[in-house]
């Protein structure tokens, strides 16, 4: 690891030629080190980024390879599902979505991981199983990458219950005033007879 160290160049034509090639090939090694020993540290600075924006994200993000193993697990994700990314890996994500929608989305998911998924490019919209056992209303996007030969998968995952609550009671106090409406249509008709 001491790339300054450098071979004395003295002594007979083979030595010399021998001190001058291993010099030259430390200088050589030296300068390969502290290139790769820099992209790995950008490497690194690259990943700590890519970490906090994932992590910072409301919606829950999930890389799987072609096998549909999951490979990248953010902190929402762990929120939503209830495992930790080193829990979550290496599990097939499809064993988290609920049993009557991998029925209903059978032929779909056995198409998912392939380049030309049906999901893929649309959102859709299902019911995952959290760790606990509840089922949880999400919305699904999915987009594709490679990484040498390999494909792999990115989902955006939102948790799409509070959205399901507000639009229920929204439903109610619509349906609630119709009923108010019709009472005072009622009303109004009974007073108009009974005034006549």
């Amino acid at each position: 690891g001491n790339w300054g160290r450098r071979v004395p160049v003295d002594g007979p034509a083979e030595a010399r030629t021998m001190a001058e090639s291993f010099n030259h090939m430390t200088l050589t090694l030296s300068h390969w080190h502290e290139e790769a020993t820099s992209q790995a540290a950008r490497l690194r600075e690259s990943n700590e980024r890519f970490r906090s924006v994932t992590d910072s994200a409301h919606d829950a993000i999930i890389s799987v390879n072609g096998r549909g193993e999951i490979v990248f697990w953010n902190l929402r994700a762990q929120a939503v599902f209830g495992y930790d990314e080193r829990e979550a890996s290496g599990r097939e994500l499809t064993q988290l979505i609920s049993k009557s929608d991998r029925a209903r989305h059978a032929d779909q998911i056995a198409r998912l991981w392939t380049p030309d998924s049906p999901w893929m490019g649309r959102t859709v919209e299902l019911h995952i199983v959290s760790r606990d056992g509840r089922e949880v209303p999400v919305e699904l996007s999915l987009s594709t990458w490679k990484a040498g030969n390999e494909d792999f998968y990115t989902l955006l995952i939102r948790d799409i219950t509070e959205r399901r609550q507000s639009a229920e009671a929204l439903r109610q106090r619509e349906e609630e005033l119709r009923h108010a409406q019709k009472m005072e249509a009622v009303g109004r008709l009974a007073g108009g007879i009974a005034h006549d």
